[in-house]
């Protein structure tokens, strides 16, 4: 294998793959990127077991062939060198050159390397502006559980198509999060990405004005120009959450996003402070046209009174960094909390997107 390639342009699909290379690796082979050159271009791939990540750029290729070599290694190398025009020799060893430096590194057998999940016939195929997607995308994918307690469909973010509209879903079990954009294609059935692979999706997206995502039933792969990921989809149902938006919520407070924020920080410097595992809630209080923010622990207490429009009275709490978390991904100046009962939780709606938060007990 020979080829010469600009040294941006390397460094830049090394950084596109590297998303892709397992943190620990069960084999060593999973440490490495693979690089094969054909015809006019070369193709980087690095795949983790769930994830894999392929980024291709037109090069000068005068001997065709595939290597493996050390991801970190040769990223490290890469980004030493002088800027200018970077020549790759790979036989049984990788010779790299550019400028007055010349490097010598481990090959590694191109046929070690494992497989990239197999693309079935696809179910879906849709192309989005990424300043469309991505941002939905975006304001989901921090409510999708973590951790291997949580059923692993709620792991991932729910994609679904009935061709008027694309509907992006995460819940924790807690809370959860939906997104909508307008879409005229169709999905058959809903699809679970895994979380990870969202997020690795919203960093390979940057600088893309289209993402093409074709939808299968085991794996989902978005295209982003030169760079393409394959994910294998979670198995499972997702919950069933839109009755829980659509109960009578007959109770209201509109308030300036910020002050509610600014409360519920106050509140948690003192809920931090708390060792217990189960952290004491923050308290909420709708009347009058005030919101009343307080939260009481073993080592004190604080109230926040600020100026809302309400409908209605009621008093609830709720876990205060979740509800954080739930304002934060609020676009507007402006935050409605739609209540229906201290038990049922709260609903937030904020142009295309909707949020619902469940209620902790109050002491």
């Amino acid at each position: 294998m020979l080829f010469d390639i600009g040294k941006a342009e390397l460094q830049a699909a090394l950084a596109a793959v590297g998303k892709a290379v397992a943190a620990r690796p069960q084999l060593p082979i999973l440490a490495a990127v693979k690089i094969e050159a054909e015809d006019e271009g070369i193709t980087l791939r690095c795949f983790d077991g769930e994830i894999n990540i392929a980024a291709s750029a037109e090069v000068n290729v005068t001997e065709d062939g595939a290597v493996c070599a050390d991801y970190k290694m040769l990223s490290g190398i890469i980004a030493s060198m002088d800027p200018g025009r970077i020549c790759v020799r790979a036989d049984k060893v990788i010779s790299i050159e550019g400028g007055g430096s010349k490097f010598s590194i481990e090959a590694m057998d191109a046929d070690d390397y494992p497989d990239s999940p197999e693309m079935e016939k696809p179910t879906g195929l849709y192309a989005f502006p990424s300043e469309i997607f991505i941002p939905a995308l975006r304001r989901v994918i921090p409510f999708a559980a973590v951790g291997e307690g949580k059923r692993p469909a709620l792991r991932g973010v729910m994609m679904a198509s009935d061709g008027e509209r694309l509907t992006l879903a995460a819940s924790d079990g807690y809370r959860v999060a939906e997104a909508v954009i307008e879409c005229s294609a169709k999905l058959k059935t809903p699809i679970i990405i895994p979380a990870a692979a969202c997020k690795t999706l919203t960093e390979i997206s940057k600088g893309t004005e289209m993402i093409s995502i074709l939808a299968g039933t085991r794996n989902v792969t978005f295209c982003c120009d030169s760079v393409t990921m394959t994910a294998r989809l979670i198995d499972g149902q997702f919950i069933d959450y839109k009755r829980a938006f659509d109960l009578n919520y007959t109770v209201t407070a509109a308030a300036d996003k910020q002050l509610v924020l600014d409360c519920i920080d106050r509140a948690m410097v003192l809920i931090n402070a708390e060792s217990k595992a189960e952290k004491p809630p923050v308290r909420i209080d709708v009347r009058n046209n005030r919101m009343t923010l307080s939260c009481v622990t073993m080592r004190g207490d604080n109230r926040d009174v600020i100026q809302a429009e309400t409908s209605g009275e009621m008093t609830i709490a709720f876990n205060a960094r979740y509800l954080a978390d739930v304002l934060n991904a609020c676009e507007g100046d402006m935050v409605t909390l739609e209540l229906s009962a201290p038990n049922t939780g709260c609903r937030v709606r904020d142009g295309g997107a909707r949020f619902l938060l469940l209620p902790v007990r109050m002491y």
